[in-house]
């Protein structure tokens, strides 16, 4: 089913045109609450490009609903014009993202778990009691309001798992020490599929700019992971984002941690209020216990146009993004796998969403998915003959006693490579 573009913002007031009241704003904007002495802080989890993300601190309770505020991040924009309307696209694209999947499940991606998509904030005068309520409670150097988009946090992995991750890395506490500070089951791992690093002592997985973890392919499997089961459930998500939903997929991110717990009371609320996924499908490992993979992280993601354009921008979101999917050209056996378990998995799940489109739209998506790996594959084989060139072509250069000289021929190289 096509799902429709959402209103683009006023750009004077980063205000959407057909907006409706959020859940958190009050029905009586001129009789704002003063902020409590029990009203926690938020405080700052992560930073990105275009955004801080802020979460309230308190010891977390997994049997909160995921609607609960002591389960929410508030991901604000850096008061830019550019940064506002990234936000807004975070918080139109993620809600169409989980009403496909939600569309597709259990048929498609019934592994993958999304995030709760709440509220989005502005900074325009309808929105003075939201502010008014909580302004106090971010940073005093925030000092203009911003857009901002609310939604679940996901529950991290704690001390237990991440001691379990330095004992079967050989780390010696390494990641322990890394996490010093860090609030208790907050850590997310991110899934390194098309990275490969050799295993080393001293070496941790390596820390991202918003405070996660990646894990690459061999860390994975010394952890006994199940990495093609990841490539599956991450093939159907980006067949589902392409020939579905018709987005680039650009900087979405993919975590392992716990599923969401099932909360005490029985929410009823839609899957965008309540995210998908949950206790029924996760993996269980000796390392990490019960486990799920999550998608997130949607601002930079855009509508793609199928075509020889849109080929080669979705090409291009793909391999700058960081290396979660699987990797094509790879010289590992086990990254080599990889990437065919997940090339034919992406291949019969976009055969079964466009086969359920009509006739005319099929007929112009039909070929997409084979010429995209295709286009892969031919961008990633030219880059590898051309850094053997360079590395051929360098050895080549002598030195001699002329050292300018020798740095004219590099930059020579340089240019026909």
């Amino acid at each position: 089913m096509a799902i429709p573009a959402a209103p683009l913002p006023c750009i004077s007031c980063i205000h959407p045109c057909h907006c409706t009241d959020p859940p958190y704003l009050s029905r009586t904007p001129n009789s704002p609450r003063s902020l409590k002495p029990r009203d926690p802080p938020f405080i700052a989890i992560g930073a990105g490009a275009s955004s801080i993300v802020y979460a309230r601190r308190n010891r977390h309770n997994p049997h909160l609903s995921s609607s609960s505020p002591a389960r929410c991040v508030l991901k604000r924009s850096l008061n830019t014009l550019e940064s506002d309307l990234a936000i807004w696209n975070e918080y139109v694209m993620h809600a169409r993202v989980l009403q496909s999947l939600a569309e597709c499940k259990p048929t498609l991606a019934p592994t993958i778990s999304v995030p709760a998509c709440h509220d989005l904030v502005l900074a325009g005068p309808r929105f003075d009691n939201w502010w008014a309520t909580r302004e106090a409670r971010f940073p005093s150097s925030e000092k203009e309001r911003g857009c901002i988009a609310i939604s679940e946090r996901i529950r991290g992995f704690g001390g237990k798992e991440i001691d379990a991750v330095d004992d079967k890395l050989w780390l010696d506490g390494l990641c322990r020490q890394a996490i010093q500070g860090e609030e208790e089951e907050s850590v997310l791992l991110r899934v390194y599929l098309g990275r490969t690093k050799r295993l080393s002592g001293g070496t941790s997985p390596g820390k991202s700019e918003l405070g996660d973890y990646a894990l690459c392919v061999d860390q994975m499997e010394a952890l006994e992971l199940p990495m093609e089961e990841y490539a599956r459930s991450m093939a159907e998500v980006l067949a589902i984002m392409y020939f579905d939903v018709g987005m680039d997929a650009a900087g979405i991110e993919f975590v392992i941690a716990p599923p969401r717990a099932k909360p005490r009371e029985r929410n009823v609320g839609k899957f965008q209020e309540m995210g998908l996924g949950g206790p029924d499908s996760p993996w269980i490992s000796e390392a990490l216990g019960t486990h799920t993979l999550w998608l997130l992280d949607f601002d930079e993601v855009k509508n793609v146009v199928w075509g020889r354009e849109g080929l080669e921008r979705a090409a291009i979101a793909f391999l700058d993004n960081n290396p979660y999917f699987p990797r094509p050209g790879q010289k590992h056996k086990s990254d080599r796998m990889l990437w065919k378990v997940f090339k034919s998995r992406f291949l019969e799940a976009s055969k079964m969403i466009i086969g359920r489109k009509s006739v005319d739209e099929a007929d112009k998506l039909m070929d997409m998915p084979g010429a995209f790996m295709n286009k892969l594959e031919q961008i990633v084989d030219e880059k590898n003959r051309a850094s053997i060139r360079l590395v051929y072509s360098f050895e080549n250069i002598k030195v001699g006693d002329n050292p300018k000289c020798a740095i004219q021929d590099f930059a020579f190289v340089l240019s026909r490579t």
